[in-house]
């Protein structure tokens, strides 16, 4: 049986998808954005590479596949994925509860932030067991 118990490392951190996790991932991008746009910008720059294909490929340390990020935010660090960073900069809003980050049908390179959508979390879900299944 797992424990659903979290570490005190863990306290104070909201759990991935809750409303309150989604909206500290979007303050952290605010606050990186307010405090020093063009360094925000060029630190993006910097990792990001433009493929032929239209993907743009976000070069950083990878976790679950996917290219991450780490913002501060009141002295925490937010660890997020890249797609949802660039999620949040294309819409200007926290990625709604209920809703997920999915990599469209026609590219399906994880390191591409460029070609993604918002999808409700079932259907994203629903999606990647059918194309892990063939």
């Amino acid at each position: 049986m797992a424990c659903n118990k979290r570490s005190p490392k863990d306290r104070g951190v909201p759990r991935e998808g809750s409303a309150a996790r989604r909206l500290q991932e979007f303050n952290a991008v605010k606050r990186a954005v307010e405090r020093n746009k063009e360094r925000f910008i060029q630190r993006l720059q910097r990792r990001t590479e433009h493929l032929p294909n239209g993907c743009v490929r976000y070069k950083a340390t990878a976790t679950e596949g996917c290219p991450i990020i780490t913002l501060r935010l009141e002295g925490k660090h937010i660890v997020m994925k890249a797609h949802r960073l660039f999620a949040i900069l294309r819409n200007c809003a926290p990625i709604p509860v209920g809703m997920d980050v999915a990599h469209l049908e026609s590219c399906m390179n994880r390191d591409c932030v460029a070609h993604t959508e918002l999808q409700p979390f079932q259907q994203n879900a629903a999606d990647a067991m059918r194309r892990r299944n063939g």
